[in-house]
C-alpha cells in the first residue's frame, strides 16, 4: 500500500538525481517540472545527491529488443479460435490468417516480427539474451549508486534490504522515491 508509507516528511532523506537524465533533447516543461520537485524536496529538507547511472543510454535498445520478443510471443495465442477478435471465416487457415491481418494494426505486426526475428534460432543468443543481460545491468546500477542507502529520484522498485528499508510494499514513484534509512 504505497499511500500508507508516505509521511511527507522527508528530512534528511538523500535523493539519488541521475544526471544522464537530464540529456540534450529533453522536453524543458518536462524538465522543468522534474528540477521544480527536486527543489521542493530539498526545501522540504531532502539532501540531493548527483548520481551516474552510466547504463542510461542503453535502456532504448534493450526494449527495443525485448518488448517486440515478448509481444511476438504473447500475441501468439490471440488466433481468432481460443483468444480475441475472430473474422469468422468458415476455413480455419482462412479465419487465422485472416484474423490476424485484421485484427493486429501494422505497428502491432511490425513489432511481431521484429520479435520473432529477436527469438528466432540464430538470433536469440545474439540478440534477446544479450539484450536480458543488458537489462540485468541496466537494473542493478541504481543499486550501486545507493551508498549509505540513498534514494533515487525515479521510478523504481524497491528491493533494498539495508535497515530501516520499508520492503517490497515500497514502490517509487516520480519524486516520491522509496524510503531507505539513511538519516
Amino acid at each position: 500500500d504505497y499511500p500508507s508509507v508516505l509521511s511527507g516528511d522527508v528530512r534528511g532523506l538523500r535523493l539519488g538525481v541521475p544526471r544522464e537524465y537530464f540529456v540534450v533533447g529533453m522536453e524543458p516543461g518536462v524538465e522543468s517540472a522534474v528540477r521544480t520537485g527536486i527543489g521542493v524536496l530539498e526545501g522540504l529538507g531532502a539532501e540531493i545527491v548527483e548520481v551516474s547511472l552510466p547504463s542510461t543510454d542503453l535502456g532504448l535498445a534493450t526494449y527495443y529488443i525485448i518488448a517486440p520478443a515478448e509481444a511476438s510471443a504473447n500475441l501468439a495465442r490471440y488466433d481468432g479460435v481460443r483468444y480475441g477478435y475472430s473474422a469468422g471465416a468458415e476455413e480455419l487457415l482462412d479465419n487465422y490468417l485472416r484474423t490476424r491481418g485484421e485484427g493486429f494494426g501494422a505497428e502491432v505486426k511490425r513489432r511481431i516480427m521484429l520479435g520473432t526475428y529477436a527469438l528466432s534460432a540464430g538470433y536469440y543468443d545474439a540478440y534477446y539474451v544479450k539484450a536480458q543481460q543488458v537489462r540485468t545491468l541496466i537494473r542493478s546500477a541504481p543499486r550501486s549508486t545507493t551508498r549509505c542507502s540513498c534514494t533515487s529520484t525515479t521510478p523504481a522498485r524497491c528491493r533494498s534490504t539495508s535497515p530501516g528499508c520499508l520492503g517490497s510494499a515500497c514502490r517509487a514513484a516520480s519524486l516520491a522515491a522509496c524510503r531507505w534509512a539513511c538519516r
